[in-house]
């Protein structure tokens, strides 16, 4: 007997000893910037945010640091500063920045550069303002001094100080100084007197290094010994927290009131409401050891250290746990709190952990825990604790002993993925390919297909608030158990008769649900792997997802805090949805690493709401803590800055434009351009320390713009070719919740117009066109006069040439009479003809025009008078008539040409026409005579002909690519051709069949053509070939029969462009029937013309079975494409791996899902629309040999 007792207290002495310990702090987060960001050096002595936003460091040998959020900007040496050791950096009221060296240097940089002040022998450590504006600067062993005109002066009152070293100083509203001395303790200074306050007045040293005034008119000071306070009376010191062991360096109280101590050694110390925290390296501080600290204008608490950087405390949103603080792993996958408030983390490898009151146990297989894989934990009435494991059974914990059950205990399956306890007490456990069972503390009363279970795979198990048990299963499919009758007094065989199973499920419903939640209208939430959060009422699924604004479908979590908003946790972080007093969808916000959520990657069941109303999220580092009542809505607006001018993209020497630069802003003052320096850049900064990437923008540019531009992250904008005016260019800037600056940033100029647009010059040329016009009309009048003497003496030669000439003109009159009577023999014959006969003399004009002239282009008789009296160039409707005249005439030969005409009723009509020229004896052309033939019938012949053979080509190009068509045509045949790499697309729409039996055939048909012919469209703007459509699938291919190098690009750009326009089509529908799935797969194929009477365009080979098998295996909505493809386009595109799938009558396939186009290679970064540039390199390749 006494060895049995001794093997069981060794046993219990050694779990202890092993498995029992404490365990630190929640970890809270602080934000670092070191050396890999920008700062000059490590070691901080001095931090001051200006006006502007600005956070000046000074560093212990590296300079003089400046931060904008984003960036450090450095200043050294070579900028003016004496030595780059700075001990202290002060704005005053008139936003001047002074800076204290070790040297001695005092310095003061005014927004245009560093002046030395005045130099002492030794270091400069303290600087204040008073209410009356004077400077006081407290100095390493030589005292205080007072800053007048520029020097730095030391009054006789304070001579009793000249050895003293003054590391602190307050300026009382009062109009005392507070002075933290070395050696003297607190020194207070009065108009006409001073006291001192030391040891024997309770200050724990006389080294006083800082001292702060509360809200309460507290007093506080920082000592090498700890921290103490004041009240005007007595010294109340603090041992049991901050004691000699202390070295309290700075001290600060926020706009709450809340008092922070930075220390050398010992970390940070907060003390608010009566309590103090110390923060050190177990909670989550790289080092102990501060030299300074600031709070920003978001309220943020910036630290300096002394080797590790800037740090800021990002609040009590978030803490942690995880290895670091003791967790024995950090993936988390189930949370419990238990009735006396300890938590029990179960982990993947690790067993569990239960901690309570910061202290730790670990419980694995050794303890006797059924597996180290822990899916769930669960609490019954008793206080006992249930396991549900990866592949061993189900374990409880009961004072401090383990018991298992596994399959051979009557459990379906040793996968208990999850489990829960119903309003009656009773043990539900879901598992992996068997179903869900109930356990009464004797039995395992089975579920499974042939008790009306849809779905066997469980991936979930919830109780809703009237005792329904929910069922999540990995097809998307949710069984519902219900008690149906009382199972008090029943035996267990009797039990399962008492439940009725119902399942659910929506046509996106189509993936593995993992966790529920009920909000307080008995609504049931739950998340699903691929299609985000749905909500059930009883009648209706709605779907919340990314497109609504969720930043991942994946969701793994699920929980509904005091607030009622719905958490989701998912594969990319936290998303709160918040709900109105209805519970309808207000807004969804997203928490990331930026906001504190560094766990990043949630993992399924694990979430708890604990008994402080405070969420726990298990993920993949660790346990998240979410308190609700430290997160607070940022309304702090960025402080903005026009933070550079550039002119050509360049920065000019200002000062040959402007009256100055400005101090306060560092911009041109009274800028003033020429004309022709009017291209502008505007770079500006919203600056918020606590979230710098995530600040919005929008601006105006007065005398331009008409509105301002919608919100952007764009921090620069350019304004090219301004024209001469007066501008004022605004900007203001917004946080990440939205809020914003109602003072805007502003900067006026002026470009001045060029000389030729001003009023002298203007003036000057209007009377200078005055002048021109008056010498204009004078020199007009001299011509004339000139013109008419000259005009007179050529009317007199011209007479003399007439009477010459007039005995010519007889004698050609008689040989004009021989060529009339021939030319009235020809016009018998024209009478007589159908075609159309007309005579014109050398210039064109009509002399005569047969019957058949004015029946074919429908004249009548009485056009006879007008038509003689014009030329065949007014009436004829050929372009180029003035062309052939001149032809004719040119070469003295016939011209014959074919036209189209209108008649005079307007009727179109063809003629062929024959110009004759008639010649003299001299050779020379005194006629012309046209014959028209009316052609219009062999013209429209010949159409018609030409219109059934463009119909004939254009067919065999619908059936066959141009390139196969033309080689049939030349050949007869096709011959088949070898392509090692071409990339084949299938699509096809989900649930096509039962589709077609609830719509009519008639419109099926109609919004399938409606479809196709879009996706034509979208296939030839890629360069693609369609091969065929088969019922509702359709299929291209890219690299054929043409060979190009990009052809997986272009068709994954077609692919996606057609997911978009089907997503467009839904959307406008307000319907999800038409999805569709897309496949694609690269590889070798052979392709060729079949057929003798019906010819097709064909592709085979294994490549084209596996593109089939791609866009089976996969998922609405989304592009599926192979490794092989994969590989060739991933450098353009975002991609999800979705891992090895079966495939039918294959292997297991490794798939990718393709989600956008890479922000770089899209419109606005949004991933849909390809920019130019990225289309232009696409086509430039494919110009590339293949």
């Amino acid at each position: 007997m006494l060895q049995i007792t001794t093997k069981i207290f060794l046993r219990i002495f050694l779990l202890f000893f092993l498995f029992t310990g404490e365990i630190s702090a929640q970890q809270y987060l602080f934000k670092y910037y070191s050396l890999e960001h920008g700062l000059a050096q490590s070691q901080v002595l001095s931090l001051c945010q200006d006006s502007k936003g600005y956070l000046w460091i000074g560093t212990y040998g590296g300079g003089l640091n400046r931060f904008d959020g984003i960036s450090f900007t450095l200043f050294s040496l070579s900028d003016g500063l004496s030595t780059n050791t700075i001990r202290v950096v002060f704005e005053d009221s008139k936003k001047n920045i002074w800076i204290g060296f070790t040297d001695g240097t005092l310095c003061k940089y005014d927004g245009k550069g560093f002046k030395s002040i005045t130099k002492n022998r030794l270091s400069i450590l303290s600087i204040r303002e008073d209410i009356k504006g004077n400077l006081w600067i407290g100095t390493d062993k030589e005292g205080l001094y007072e800053l007048r005109d520029s020097i730095l002066v030391r009054d006789k009152r304070y001579d009793f100080l000249k050895d003293e070293t003054i590391a602190g100083i307050y300026c009382d509203p009062s109009g005392k100084l507070f002075l933290a001395t070395k050696n003297r303790g607190l020194v207070v200074i009065t108009e006409n007197s001073h006291y001192i306050i030391s040891e024997k007045d309770g200050l724990p040293s006389v080294n006083a290094i800082q001292i702060v005034k509360d809200k309460f008119n507290r007093y506080w000071i920082g000592t090498d010994k700890g921290l103490c306070s004041y009240d005007g009376k007595t010294v109340t010191s603090y041992p049991e927290f901050s004691g000699k062991d202390d070295v309290v360096t700075d001290i600060l109280i926020d706009r709450h009131n809340t008092l922070w101590a930075t220390t050398f050694g010992n970390g940070i110390i907060k003390y608010s409401s009566d309590k103090f925290t110390r923060f050190t390296e177990a909670d989550g501080l790289k080092g102990n050891y501060y030299n300074c600290m600031v709070e920003d204008n978001m309220g943020y608490i910036c630290f300096g250290s002394d080797g590790d950087g800037i740090c800021r405390f990002e609040g009590e949103r978030f803490r942690y746990y995880n290895t670091m603080t003791g967790l024995p792993g950090n993936t988390i996958m189930s949370l419990y709190q238990d009735n006396e408030g300890s938590y029990w983390f179960g982990t993947y490898g690790k067993g569990v952990c239960r901690i309570a009151e910061n202290k730790k146990e670990i419980f694995t297989k050794k303890e006797g825990l059924c597996s180290d894989i822990i899916y769930s934990i669960i609490g019954d009435s008793t206080g006992a604790i249930w396991f549900g494991s990866k592949n061993g059974g189900i374990t409880k914990f009961f004072e401090g002993k383990f018991k298992s059950y596994t399959e051979k205990d009557g459990l379906p399956s040793d996968e208990a993925t999850s489990i829960t306890i119903d309003h009656n007490g009773l043990l539900w456990i879901g598992t992996r390919h068997h179903g869900a069972c109930l356990f009464t503390g004797k039995s395992f009363i089975k579920f499974g297909s042939s008790d009306g279970l849809a779905s066997i795979n469980i991936t979930g198990i919830f109780v809703d608030k009237k005792n329904n048990i929910w069922l999540g299963s990995q097809e998307g499919i949710i069984n519902k158990i219900e008690q149906v009758k009382n199972i008090k007094g029943l035996k267990d065989d009797d039990i399962k008769s008492c439940f009725k199973i119902s399942s659910y499920t929506t046509e996106k419903l189509n993936s593995s649900i993992y966790t529920f939640a009920e909000d307080r209208l008995g609504r049931i939430w739950m998340g699903s792997q691929e299609n985000g959060v749905f909500s059930y009422d009883g009648q209706t699924f709605k779907n919340y997802n990314t497109q609504d604004g969720l930043t991942s479908d994946f969701i793994y979590s699920l929980i509904i805090d005091n607030s009622d908003n719905i958490w989701l946790g998912t594969s990319k972080g936290l998303n709160k949805i918040s709900l109105s007093n209805n519970l309808e969808k207000i807004s969804i916000r997203y928490y990331g690493i930026k906001e504190g959520f560094t766990g990043i990657e949630n993992n399924s069941h694990a979430v708890i709401k604990d008994k402080e109303g405070k969420l726990l999220f298990g993920t993949v580092n660790g346990v998240m803590v979410y308190n609700p009542k430290a997160d607070t809505e940022n309304k702090v607006t960025p402080k903005t800055n026009i933070s550079d001018i550039l002119l050509f993209f360049q920065k000019p020497d200002w000062n040959k434009f402007s009256s100055g630069i400005s101090a306060e802003t560092s911009l041109p003052l009274n800028l003033k351009l020429p004309h022709n320096k009017n291209y502008l850049t505007f770079k500006f900064i919203g600056i918020d320390l606590s979230n710098p990437t995530s600040v919005k923008y929008k601006w105006k540019l007065e005398g331009f713009d008409e509105d301002w531009t919608p919100i952007t992250p764009q921090n620069e904008v350019t304004y090219s070719n301004l024209p001469p005016g007066e501008y004022t260019f605004l900007v203001k800037s917004f946080n990440s919740n939205g809020y914003g600056d109602d003072q805007a940033a502003t900067f006026r100029f002026t470009i001045i117009p060029p000389f030729w647009k001003t009023l002298w010059f203007r003036v000057s040329i209007g009377v200078a066109v005055l002048l021109l016009i008056y010498l204009f009309f004078k020199q007009k009048e001299i011509r004339n006069r000139r013109y008419t003497r000259k005009l007179e003496k050529l009317v007199s030669e011209r007479t003399e040439e007439i009477v010459h000439q007039k005995g010519e003109i007889e004698e050609k009159n008689s040989e004009l009479e021989d060529i009339n009577k021939k030319l009235e023999k020809l016009s018998i014959v024209a009478k007589e003809t159908d075609n159309a006969v007309l005579i014109m003399d050398a210039d064109g004009r009509i002399e005569w025009m047969n019957e058949g002239f004015l029946s074919m282009h429908e004249y009548t008789h009485q056009d006879l008078d007008w038509l003689k009296k014009t030329s065949v160039s007014e009436i004829s409707n050929y372009p180029e008539i003035n062309e052939v005249l001149n032809l004719c005439l040119a070469s003295k030969q016939s011209v014959v040409y074919e036209a189209p005409t209108t008649t005079r009723s307007g009727k179109k009509i063809w003629t062929h026409t024959t110009l004759t020229p008639i010649i003299d004896d001299n050779y020379k052309v005194i006629k012309l005579v046209a014959i028209d033939s009316d052609i219009s019938k062999v013209i429209e012949a010949e159409e018609k002909l030409k219109t059934e053979k463009e119909k004939t080509e254009n067919l065999l190009l619908n059936i066959l690519p141009s390139e196969i068509a033309e080689e049939l045509k030349e050949k007869g045949e096709a011959t088949p051709r070898y392509y090692k790499s071409a990339t084949i697309a299938f699509t096809d729409f989900k649930g096509f069949t039962l589709l077609c039996s609830k719509i009519s055939p008639h419109e099926l048909v109609s919004q399938l053509h409606q479809f196709f012919a879009k996706f034509d469209d979208i296939t030839s703007k890629y360069t693609l070939e369609k091969i065929k459509t088969i019922g509702d699938s359709y299929m291209f291919a890219g690299g054929l029969p043409s060979e190009t190098k990009t052809h997986p690009i272009e068709v994954i750009l077609a692919a996606l462009e057609i997911q978009n326009f089907m997503r467009q089509i839904q959307i406008q529908n307000r319907s999800d029937i038409w999805q569709l799935r897309i496949g694609i797969h690269t590889g070798e194929v052979i392709a060729g013309v079949v057929g003798k009477k019906k010819f097709a365009y064909d592709i085979w080979g294994d490549t084209v079975n596996v593109a089939s098998r791609m866009e089976s295996a996969g998922i609405p909505g989304g592009v599926n494409v192979s490794e092989e493809t994969h590989n060739l386009i991933k450098e353009y595109f975002i991609c999800h791996n979705r891992g090895e799938i079966d495939v039918k009558h294959k292997d297991k396939i490794n798939m990718f899902l393709v989600e956008a186009i890479k922000p770089e290679y899209s419109v606005d970064g949004k991933g849909i629309i390809p920019t130019p540039e990225f289309l232009t390199e696409i086509a430039a390749k494919r110009q590339e040999d293949v």
